[in-house]
């Protein structure tokens, strides 16, 4: 999916927050960490290796599956390859950068790759907004509901937190649907948030209205919305799509 800040629809039962990294020679590793979640699973988070960004890529397309923005964006089974492909080569290319934001979770320490989460933060912002880079130049894209959701999020963000000190970003939280209710897209958001505490900044993010919820009870609260029409998946039809900005404050900031 490309738009931002998107949970899938997971179970949120309390669970035990382990370190997720430490600080050697000022430079911040992150370690894998094991969370027990709903229905007594180990969801592992970690950095991923080479070998996953095509699973990464895979979750990224089965999770937003449901979601009508990626549809009217890349609205054909050959646009959905494309853009597969394209987000394998982007995510090889995040994780082969030590520093750049991106985690997984795993189906126990030895298990397949499960969710992943993508951010960027002031010590690694993004050169550049997915929508507005190489994308647009894929085929089988529409181009034009691409540049209308980056347009329209970029001006949402400049409204939400132009006054605020720099944050981090929230930009894809994403769990594979065969794995959904287990807690993984929130022990993902979490470990963000975690990193975010400890820098003492906040996070920001735009939700699709099913997860405002859901990110509600992580700690963020709604502050602007913006919303476009799109196509429906009935030829003439139109439908209304809507995104909520959110932001979530560390603990000396609230």
């Amino acid at each position: 999916m490309i738009s931002l800040g998107k949970l899938d629809h997971l179970s949120l039962r309390p669970v035990g927050h382990p370190p997720l990294h430490h600080n050697i020679n000022d430079q911040r590793c992150v370690c894998v960490c094991v969370c027990t979640a709903a229905m007594g699973h180990d969801i592992v988070i970690s950095r991923p290796s080479e070998a996953d960004a095509g699973r990464i890529a895979e979750i990224h397309i089965s999770a937003m599956g449901s979601n009508p923005l990626l549809h009217a964006q890349f609205p054909t089974p050959e646009g959905l390859q494309a853009l597969r492909r394209f987000l394998e080569t982007e995510t090889l290319d995040e994780i082969r950068d030590a520093v750049s934001g991106v985690l997984v979770s795993r189906d126990g320490p030895d298990g397949p790759v499960t969710g992943f989460v993508k951010w960027t933060s002031p010590s690694h912002p993004q050169d550049v907004k997915l929508e507005r880079g190489d994308i647009v130049h894929l085929e089988g894209c529409c181009r034009r509901f691409l540049d209308e959701y980056a347009s329209l999020a970029e001006q949402a963000k400049e409204r939400s937190v132009r006054d605020e000190p720099p944050c981090y970003q929230l930009s894809f939280v994403c769990a594979d649907p065969e794995y959904q209710g287990r807690g993984i897209g929130t022990q993902l958001t979490r470990k963000v948030l975690e990193l975010a505490e400890e820098d003492n900044l906040a996070v920001y993010l735009e939700s699709t209205d099913v997860a405002v919820s859901i990110y509600q009870r992580l700690g963020f609260r709604a502050i602007d919305s913006f919303e476009m029409q799109i196509p429906g998946r009935q030829e003439t039809e139109r439908v209304v799509y809507k995104e909520v900005c959110m932001i979530w404050y560390p603990s000396g900031q609230r």
